[in-house]
């Protein structure tokens, strides 16, 4: 089975010191099943990457491999989702409209959610999403 993976775990794949065990049995299990995610995740792993280059935590020549790699990872975009989930569920639950749109995705897909947010799992708990690490 599938899962929705957020920014926080796919940034982790590339900061070493933010990786995991866990982190990294993701990544393995994305490269068997695939993986999916709202089409901001690739914003936000850019971001991610290129702070961490401006403070230092990355090389240039690793943030252009980084970002090649960002793009050769097989996650299935799955849009910008409904407008109304994502504000439903960001003012339910007190998140911003990025970290529901990872939620809704979850939600909308049927499928366990792979982040590191202790808001945007709470949350997913609230609303019966499977949270992946366990």
């Amino acid at each position: 089975m599938s899962f929705v993976v957020d920014a926080s775990i796919a940034g982790s794949w590339f900061l070493p010191d933010e990786t995991t065990g866990a982190t990294t049995a993701l990544a393995r299990r994305m490269g068997e099943e695939g993986a999916k995610a709202p089409d901001l995740l690739w914003h936000e792993v850019r971001n991610l990457l290129i702070t961490a280059c401006r403070r230092g935590r990355l090389l240039q020549p690793d943030l252009e491999a980084h970002l090649d790699s960002l793009e050769t990872l097989p996650l299935l975009n799955v849009g910008r989702g409904d407008a109304h989930l994502v504000a439903r569920l960001a003012q339910q639950h007190g998140l911003t409209a990025y970290d529901s749109a990872y939620l809704a995705a979850a939600m909308t897909g049927r499928l366990p959610l792979a982040s590191l947010d202790k808001t945007l799992r709470t949350a997913a708990k609230a609303e019966g999403v499977a949270l992946l690490p366990a």
